[in-house]
């Protein structure tokens, strides 16, 4: 099987060495590891990568964000900002660059794995999207693959915020939608479902029992914050 391409922009030798061993850990092919954008640049030409892991500080005058830009020009494959850089105006650049996903250092095996993997998901699944249907909106038509799936909202037992995606856990099985948690809470909030962290909410019914800091849904342990723990008993003394 052809392993996916990867290409690495960092000037930090350590760290770069570390990325192309995660890298090569989780089966990917690094094509080349660079210090600035002119190498870069020169790399994409020789052997194009499918997906890019971009420090924002670089050598040279043009840094990982500009670079970003200019490889967007050239190739149409995902970036993932890996950077110490978490400052508002850092980030807003940024985001001009449709970022597949910003990591924040010091970084994960685990971090790196899960940019990565919902990155070229929504590369090779680019029309995946949610959509209400009937006039009674009781349901989602999710595209997976080649085929529409109807999941109707009582059948969600919970779901999981993944960066700019979220993950519904069904009857069906699970699926991952290429939208924020906010949204799909939004459409969710009023069929009985309840936040309970900042990554997870939940249909209030199937709550099987209540934790500390955490529920169970599904015979799993999924973690609560105290805030929301508050507002889960709450609306409990209330029914």
């Amino acid at each position: 099987m052809t392993k996916t391409k990867v290409l690495i922009v960092e000037d930090e030798a350590l760290i770069a060495d570390n990325l192309a061993a995660i890298i090569g850990d989780l089966n990917y092919e690094v094509t080349d590891v660079c210090a600035n954008a002119d190498e870069a640049m020169k790399s994409i030409k020789s052997n194009p990568p499918e997906i890019c892991l971009l420090d924002v500080n670089i050598e040279g005058e043009v840094d990982g964000i500009d670079l970003a830009a200019m490889l967007k020009k050239r190739i149409q494959v995902p970036h993932i900002f890996i950077t110490s850089f978490s400052d508002s105006e850092t980030i807003n650049r940024a985001k001009e660059t449709e970022p597949a996903a910003y990591i924040i250092k010091p970084y994960t095996e685990k971090e790196v794995e899960v940019n990565m993997t919902l990155a070229l998901h929504k590369k090779n699944e680019p029309e995946t999207v949610v959509k209400t249907s009937g006039s009674d909106e009781d349901s989602f038509f999710i595209k997976d693959k080649h085929e529409l799936i109807k999941i109707r909202f009582e059948e969600i037992s919970y779901c999981e915020a993944a960066d700019n995606y979220t993950i519904l856990y069904t009857e069906k099985g699970k699926f991952m939608l290429s939208q924020t948690m906010k949204t799909v809470f939004e459409k969710l909030e009023a069929n009985g479902f309840v936040r309970i962290h900042r990554s997870y909410f939940v249909r209030f019914k199937d709550i099987q029992s209540i934790g500390p800091n955490y529920i169970i849904i599904q015979g799993k342990e999924i973690p609560m914050s105290q805030n929301h723990r508050g507002e889960l008993l709450a609306r409990i003394n209330l029914i």
